[in-house]
């Protein structure tokens, strides 16, 4: 077939297009930058190094090259079409809805039915939930989708909440809920057609492409795309966090929603673009890419990434100037595949009171602390066992009478060992004395005293009248020690960490009525506890005007998905929501400070962890 390519220089190239073993072939005459683009689709091949060779190019036949070969041949449709309908104005009506939605509810409810396809941005508290749960209705009313063909994928700990939004806005929906976890399984196991809609909820979870609940997420909608093509379809990813860390956390929750939208055929080849990257070498010789800087200023030199007015720029490297790849990247997406939705732009909300509290460590508690950074070998152990210090408390490793396969040799007895000439053999092996067992090791918990108790008990005194806390610490030690000193205070309390839902109080309630018993209930004083991974998502927490930090994690978008629990829609606005910090060691300051600035503490040095204390 003859075709018209629209090269990216502007130049229109004839070419000869064929599909041959489920590939397509494009024969077109030289022009450099057509063939670095070709370069950027997947899995694409130079047959010229054949015998005998051939002057063509080729690229895998999927659904990421075709909306990509669609919109740069002429004679074909611009798949782009439906999402430029929406960035121009052109909306679908969403019709008679519940007055209690805002008008970016609306936006995002529209947005969902003139794409069909596309990603939700909306920070935490814009009301995402409810624009889901209205989306379904219209699906369910307007397109005759039933509650069987509509799914909801979410974290395990979020899907409570989204049922008893559902029944609070007595909605006429029940779907299909899952969790990522559940997905990978019922992937596998699938028979049948796939559903027609479907709601990713906390699509942060499926950015990496290569995870296998990323892999099933992409699986499941293009089961959609495959049985429904005649048919309309929803695939709706839903995201809090507008600006990610990395802009290539982008590159595969597109990919799910509309495949080729972002032309680049994997995330390296997008980092390629948008960032300058070197090869670095790791200990054992093995190369990878390092990012140096994200071409995100013009000002960035193209060469080396440092900004114009360094004085390298007259020593060694000649100024170029860089293009600001990742603007480009988002007003592609602004384009139609993603409504953002920002907080402080479309919501009248009181902003966030800030407090710390900050408590005296004993010189006892303050030696420890000098012992673990002179005894500690990496930075990020030292810095670890100095917030376990803070919290009151050691993780202290020991060995159980219980058993269990010994690693080294899988439970033989005897493991792999190499003679001096290189020969594999079996020896008895000296991890577990041949026996195939050992020790199974257990994790102990050692306290000690510790004043954040005293504090976190005048905090609760002071909103004893509301009768409603939201309190988050960094380990499960921590969550332990804060749940035993709220009860003793006589206090309830609902517990969400890594092993699960758990409610310490006098009444009977199951897990998905927790947060409604929170929010509605008459339970007299009920403290929210949460490690911020688990229980920082999804949630609306509004009862409580305080979130109490006894201790915070490494990751920066933990702490802010969790302050935003209360701060949404259908809070206080007289008492407001204040986020307090309870500050012991030096550590505890040093951990927010570079959680907010977006540091990576992982990589921090002891030098660089010395100093950060000792300035304190």
């Amino acid at each position: 077939m003859r075709v018209h390519i629209k090269a990216p220089d502007k130049s229109v190239l004839p070419t000869e297009m064929w599909e041959e073993n489920n590939r397509y072939f494009l024969q077109f005459p030289f022009n450099r930058s057509m063939i670095n683009f070709i370069k950027t689709l997947s899995n694409y091949k130079w047959h010229g190094f054949e015998d005998p060779p051939r002057k063509i190019w080729s690229v895998a036949n999927n659904r990421h090259n075709r909306f990509v070969l669609s919109y740069i041949i002429e004679e074909f449709d611009n798949p782009y079409a439906p999402y430029l309908r929406w960035s121009k104005g052109d909306r679908e009506h969403i019709g008679d809805c519940r007055e209690q939605l805002f008008n970016h509810q609306r936006d995002l409810i529209s947005h969902a039915l003139t794409v069909k396809h596309g990603i939700w941005a909306a920070e935490m508290g814009t009301g995402k939930t409810l624009a889901a749960i209205e989306l379904m209705e219209r699906a369910k009313k307007w397109f005759d989708i039933p509650d069987s063909q509509m799914f909801y994928i979410s974290p395990k700990s979020i899907i409570g909440n989204v049922k008893y939004e559902i029944e609070k806005w007595q909605a006429d929906v029940s779907p299909v809920f899952s969790t990522y976890e559940g997905l990978v399984k019922r992937v596998k196991e699938w028979e049948g057609q796939a559903p027609r809609l479907v709601i990713f909820d906390e699509s942060s979870k499926v950015k990496t492409h290569n995870a296998q609940r990323s892999q099933a997420a992409m699986h499941l909608a293009n089961g959609i795309r495959d049985d429904w093509v005649d048919e309309d379809t929803f695939i709706i990813l839903m995201t809090g966090t507008p600006a990610p860390k990395k802009p290539t956390d982008w590159w595969n929750q597109c990919e799910i929603a509309c495949p080729g939208y972002i032309k680049e055929g994997s995330p390296t080849q997008l980092e390629g673009r948008l960032a300058l990257v070197e090869w670095d070498e790791n200990q054992k010789g093995s190369s990878f890419p390092k990012v140096i800087t994200w071409f995100d200023d013009e000002n960035k030199c193209g060469k080396c990434g440092y900004p114009k007015e360094w004085p390298i720029h007259k020593l060694q490297c000649d100024f170029k100037p860089s293009v600001n790849e990742v603007n480009r990247l988002y007003r592609l997406l602004n384009s139609g595949l993603v409504e953002f939705v920002k907080k402080a732009d479309c919501l009248d909300l009181p902003d966030k009171i800030y407090r710390q509290v900050k408590v005296e460590p004993t010189k006892e508690t303050l030696r420890l602390q000098k012992l673990i950074l002179k005894t500690s070998t990496r930075a990020v152990t030292a810095l670890t066992l100095c917030r376990e210090l803070s919290d009151g408390f050691q993780y202290v490793e020991g060995q159980s009478e219980e058993v269990e396969n010994c690693p080294r040799c899988a439970g033989t007895g005897l493991s792999l060992e190499f003679t001096d000439d290189n020969e594999p053999v079996r020896e008895p092996c000296i991890n577990c004395e041949a026996t195939g067992e050992i020790p199974k090791k257990t994790r102990e918990v050692h306290e000690v005293d510790c004043p954040k108790d005293d504090a976190l008990k005048d905090l609760l005194d002071e909103y004893s009248e509301v009768g409603r806390v939201v309190i988050y610490a960094g380990f499960q030690g921590s969550i332990d020690r804060v749940v035993q000193t709220v009860t003793q205070e006589g206090w309830d309390v609902i517990r969400l960490d890594g092993r699960g839902w758990h409610y310490y109080g006098s009444k009977d309630i199951c897990n998905d009525d927790l947060v409604r018993e929170f929010q509605e209930g008459t339970t007299p004083n009920l403290a929210f506890v949460a490690q911020p991974g688990a229980g920082g998502y999804g949630f609306t927490l509004t009862a409580s005007p305080v979130i109490i930090y006894y201790s915070n994690t490494f990751v920066g978008e933990h702490r802010s998905q969790s302050e935003d629990r209360i701060h949404r829609p259908g809070m206080d606005v007289n008492r407001g929501a204040t986020i307090v910090d309870i500050i012991h060691l030096d550590t505890d300051e040093l951990v927010l400070k570079n959680i907010k600035e977006k540091r990576r503490l992982e990589t921090m040095t002891m030098g660089e962890l010395h100093n950060a204390i000792n300035s304190g």
